[in-house]
């Protein structure tokens, strides 16, 4: 019973990490749709190679590299730009779904 009980604990946690590989959506304040990806190790070398080391500058990029809004890519300058809340909105969509 034990095993069983782990077995379907562990099943869930596998079909949550899974969703969260297909990344999440959510919708800014303006109406505006916004699609966040699951990352990748590919898309920390980019942002960690366009920063130059500057790790003030990676998240917001790497952030760049994985959000879509209304279905079309930004630019970092794009989410710096946006209203605190809705940058925060995406910043934590961001985290959960890759560091979480």
């Amino acid at each position: 019973r034990v095993m069983r009980g782990l077995n379907f604990k562990f099943m869930a946690q596998e079909e949550t990490k899974k969703s969260l590989r297909e990344g999440t959506d959510i919708e800014l304040s303006d109406g505006r749709k916004v699609h966040v990806a699951y990352g990748t190790g590919h898309d920390s070398l980019k942002a960690q190679s366009f920063c130059d080391g500057d790790t003030s500058k990676m998240q917001s990029y790497l952030m760049a590299l994985l959000v879509t809004i209304d279905g079309e890519k930004v630019k970092m300058e794009d989410l710096l730009d946006l209203g605190i809340k809705d940058f925060l909105s995406i910043q934590a969509a961001f985290a959960q779904v890759n560091f979480m």
